[in-house]
This record gives structure tokens, C-alpha cells and sequence, in this order.
């Protein structure tokens, strides 16, 4: 909705100052009337996009006190943090639900390509199913291991996800969007599509999954021991503490 709204102010800001400056639109009957004009939407938008950003949340915004920015799915929000137990390397993957009803979701993400969708870096790709309770706070815990060839070096993963609510969303709770997140991993042949039908002037984009970055740690196991561990630290309902 804000960025929507954001969108509409800019376009609107950007067709009036032309509308005043210029004749309007050459052949384009009454175009500089209507240009002029749709600086009338600016104030109501402007006021409806600031009450969009300062509404009061229904519920805690726990994430926020993690990450200055999350992922999100169709009302799943998320973040992938990195965890050393023991010399063990695990993600934690945090988790909030925007809706009053509880969802289903799958995180998963694995190594990048280096090279226009080729060249994976040898690391086993993590896929971790989530069940979310109405405005729910949790964490899943995975364990990963990490070759000593990829101990202390930088690497790249590419990440997805899908939320379902099966009883339907409900009234929304918080208000914060998250940065959107694909639910498609892209493949070399995802990209040669998109450049071949782009040069053929019929453009056929896919869902891009979105990058996070981290360093791996050294020092660790090189093979992942244990299962993965949700919890579910928060629902709707429950004090705030």
C-alpha cells in the first residue's frame, strides 16, 4: 500500500510540475488541464501515506529489534541470522506473522551463481518448513555445516519463500513492511529466457529471489549434526514482556 501510494504522489508531483511548466502533451487533447489537475490528489495522498507509516501496530513488531530491514512473503516476515554453538555454525531463521490467522510457510535458499546464473559454490541448500500461530514470534534453528575449502570466506545466498494461509489472512497486525522475496529460484536458462525475449521485443521476467551476504565462520564443523528446531516464542494474546 506505501509504496503504491508513494508511486502515485511521485507520478502526480511529476505531471503537475509539467502540466504548469509546459502546454501539456502535443496531440493529446486537454492534457494540460488534466495535468494541472492532478496535483489536487497530491494532499490527500500525501496525508493518507503518512498515516499509513505512523499507524499504531496491533501487535510487536519483534523483528525490528533484531534487523533494521526483514524479508517478506505475503504477510510472513523473516530474517536469516547466523549462530556458533559449541563450534557448530546453525541458522536461525526469525520469523513474525502481519496476520491475525496463522500461517504455513517454506524458507529456503542456497549458494549464488557467480556467473549469469552458473557456478554454485559446493554448500548444501537449506529448506526449512514453518508453521506460524496468529501474529506469531519464533525462531527456527538449522544445523549447517561448512567445508573448511568455505570456512572465513564471503559468500553470497540466493533466498525464497511461501507463506499460505489456509484459514485466510485476517485483519492485518503491524503495519512495517518487509523487503519482497520471490518464490522462485533463478536458473541459468531463467536468464537466457529473459534475454533472448527481451531481444525479440516480447520480455518474459521471473520472480527474482532476493541476496543476502555474509562471511562464514572458521573454526567450525564441516558437517551439519542435529535437526532442525522450531519455537514458537510469541502468539497473539500473550503479555508483552
Amino acid at each position: 500500500m506505501k509504496s503504491v501510494l508513494a508511486l502515485m504522489i511521485l507520478v502526480c508531483l511529476i505531471a503537475s510540475v509539467v502540466g504548469w511548466t509546459t502546454r501539456g502533451i502535443e496531440g493529446v487533447p486537454d492534457s494540460q488541464f488534466w495535468m494541472r489537475t492532478s496535483g489536487i490528489i497530491l494532499l490527500p495522498a500525501i496525508a493518507l501515506l503518512v498515516w499509513a507509516e505512523f499507524r499504531r501496530d496491533a501487535a510487536p513488531d519483534f523483528l525490528k529489534a533484531y534487523v533494521k530491514r526483514y524479508f517478506e512473503r505475503d504477510g510472513f516476515c523473516f530474517v536469516v541470522l547466523p549462530s556458533i554453538q559449541e563450534g557448530r555454525f546453525f541458522w536461525q531463521v526469525m520469523f513474525q506473522n502481519r496476520y491475525e490467522r496463522p500461517c504455513k510457510a517454506l524458507v529456503a535458499f542456497r549458494p549464488a551463481t557467480r556467473f549469469v546464473g552458473f557456478g554454485r559454490a559446493d554448500l548444501a541448500e537449506v529448506r526449512v518448513e514453518i508453521d506460524c500461530d496468529a501474529g506469531g514470534f519464533g525462531c527456527a534453528t538449522v544445523p549447517y555445516g561448512i567445508p573448511p575449502t568455505y570456512q572465513g570466506k564471503r559468500q553470497r545466498f540466493e533466498l525464497i519463500a511461501i507463506s499460505q494461509f489456509p484459514d485466510g489472512r485476517g485483519r492485518m497486525l503491524r503495519f512495517r513492511d518487509g523487503m519482497p522475496v520471490g518464490k522462485h529460484h533463478r536458473s541459468g536458462a531463467d536468464v537466457a529466457v529473459t534475454v533472448l525475449s527481451t531481444l525479440a521485443l516480447h520480455p518474459h521476467y521471473f520472480t527474482h529471489p532476493a541476496i543476502f551476504k555474509l562471511r562464514l565462520p572458521e573454526k567450525v564443523a564441516a558437517e551439519a549434526v542435529g535437526d532442525v528446531h522450531q519455537q514458537v516464542v510469541w502468539r497473539l494474546g500473550d503479555p508483552v514482556s
